[in-house]
C-alpha cells in the first residue's frame, strides 16, 4: 500500500519508496523517511481541520493509563514530521494547540 489513512501505524505501514511516473505530487528529492513524515503530518493535518485529531488518537491509541506516557511522544513527532510539511498544511502550532486543549491533558497532569 503507498498511502492507507486509516491510522498512523497504518500510514507508518505503508510504502514510502516508490513512487507512479507522471503523478502529481511526486517530490523525487525526498528520501523515504522525509515522504513518510510528509504523509503522517498530512495525515495529522487532515484531521485538524476537521477538529479530530484527539478522537482519532484515543481510538487508535486507547484511552488507558499506558496512553499518558505517549503524550510527549506525539506532541515531539508533530514538530519533527512538520519539518517535511506541504505549504497546504495545517501549522505545527496549530496541531499542538488542539491537542494540548483536548487529549489527555488533564490525565497527563494528575500523575506528576
Amino acid at each position: 500500500t503507498i498511502c492507507d489513512p486509516s491510522s498512523l501505524n497504518a500510514m507508518e505501514s505503508c510504502n514510502h519508496t516508490c513512487w507512479v511516473d507522471c503523478v502529481e505530487g511526486n517530490d523525487y528529492g525526498m528520501t523515504p523517511r522525509q515522504r513518510r513524515n510528509r504523509k503522517l503530518y498530512q495525515l495529522l493535518s487532515t484531521r485538524h481541520v476537521e477538529s479530530s485529531t484527539a478522537r482519532h488518537l484515543n481510538a487508535e491509541f486507547g484511552e488507558e493509563q499506558f496512553t499518558i506516557r505517549l503524550v510527549p511522544k506525539v506532541l515531539h513527532c508533530i514538530k519533527r514530521y512538520s519539518i517535511d510539511e506541504t505549504e497546504d498544511s495545517s501549522t505545527p502550532l496549530s496541531i499542538t494547540f488542539e491537542l494540548i486543549k483536548s487529549w489527555m491533558m488533564p490525565e497527563l497532569f494528575e500523575h506528576h
